[in-house]
């Protein structure tokens, strides 16, 4: 079965960087958490919206989400921008723990965010759970561009009308009247209210993705921490 790509997602964290040869130790001597911690959280009473259009990009923004399949253990994974250079954004996906989990880093301009196929992946980091950063450039990141879009999927618009609205409650909260679409037996509730990629709440079969916090500033990069 099918079940969209947040579970892709989620592994190619472990795989996209395969085959890389340059690494160094992390040599941070931070012990910060997450990154959410220190940004504001935002209100959840937000209005419903008119339109799905999302909130353009921004330097600061972040959302943090957790992942259950038919009843196994959570998984949580935060999604930020850090960063801006020369006109692309430093994406940052932390899968697990900042400090025992896999943070992946990708300079990727979007360009249009009706066309996924048009972004620009510029370069890559990844911090393995051991603590070894990888640094992917030039020809050592070509193999492993159609990883990195499919992990910065939702990022982009949904590319068909929403079936319906319905008000939404997860950890994050209520959001009221999202847009609700579905495309490849997957379902996305989505409100442009939320950075980054809109959506409240995803399911597919037994996989469900929801919305546990999110900020419009105060990211964090978090793949320096130093691995306890």
């Amino acid at each position: 079965m099918n079940r969209g790509v947040e579970r892709v997602a989620l592994v190619l964290t472990a795989v996209a960087v395969l085959g890389s040869s340059h690494c160094q130790r992390d040599k941070s001597s931070s012990t910060r958490a997450t990154s959410a911690a220190s940004a504001p959280r935002q209100p959840v009473d937000l209005p419903a919206p008119a339109k799905a259009d999302p909130l353009p990009l921004a330097v600061g923004q972040w959302q943090r989400t957790r992942t259950t399949e038919r009843g196994r253990d959570d998984v949580t994974q935060s999604l930020k921008i850090v960063a801006q250079d020369a006109g692309a954004f430093w994406f940052e996906v932390v899968t697990g723990t900042a400090d025992a989990g896999t943070v992946v880093q990708v300079l990727m301009d979007p360009k249009d965010r009706r066309d996924k196929a048009a972004a620009d992946i510029r370069a890559a980091k990844v911090r393995m759970p051991n603590g070894l950063i990888r640094e992917l450039n030039g020809p050592l990141l070509e193999p492993n561009k159609p990883g990195y879009r499919a992990l910065l999927d939702k990022v982009f618009m949904m590319d068909r009308p929403p079936i319906g609205r319905a008000d939404v409650t997860v950890p994050a909260g209520t959001f009221k009247s999202c847009f609700l679409f579905e495309i490849e037996k997957v379902k996305y509730w989505v409100h442009p209210g939320v950075p980054l990629t809109g959506i409240v709440k995803s399911e597919a079969g037994g996989l469900r993705v929801e919305l546990v916090d999110f900020g419009l500033d105060g990211a964090l990069s978090e793949l320096e921490q130093q691995k306890h």
